[in-house]
């Protein structure tokens, strides 16, 4: 039987011990790269953030952006472009070779996630035969 203290308590989610294993490969997937490109480049933490900044920039903020565009002129080609878009930041980033071309590579996977989930959202919900939730989670 556990106590009102364990009941009530606050997760740890600096260990990831309470995360959903979305949550949980979404922090490892982000930052798992960051160690390599620290001893390989010599970066230093403020350029490891601006890398973070500039991908979380050019993927989360213009998402709503491109999901408002996807609303007004659906392009189910939109799919195709978004997964170039990703395929060429990540060659980029694979052969990148200074901070400037990593924060172009980063932000073209960025962009690339940014055109592709709108689109693949609306997708997703036409494909669904009335079960969108079913449809999302897939």
């Amino acid at each position: 039987m556990c106590t009102d203290r364990e009941r009530y308590r606050v997760p740890d989610t600096l260990h990831g011990q309470h995360r959903t294993p979305a949550q949980r490969h979404d922090a490892i997937g982000n930052t798992a790269v960051y160690p390599l490109l620290k001893d390989n480049f010599g970066f230093t933490f403020t350029q490891i953030g601006i890398i973070t900044l500039v991908f979380q920039m050019t993927s989360s903020l213009l998402q709503p952006l491109m999901g408002r565009y996807a609303d007004l002129h659906p392009r189910p080609y939109s799919l195709a472009v978004g997964m170039c878009f990703t395929l060429t930041g990540l060659l980029t980033l694979a052969t990148a070779h200074g901070f400037l071309s990593i924060l172009l590579a980063v932000a073209l996977i960025g962009w690339g996630s940014s055109v592709f989930h709108p689109e693949s959202s609306r997708v997703a919900q036409l494909a669904s035969g009335g079960r969108k939730g079913l449809a999302q989670s897939i």
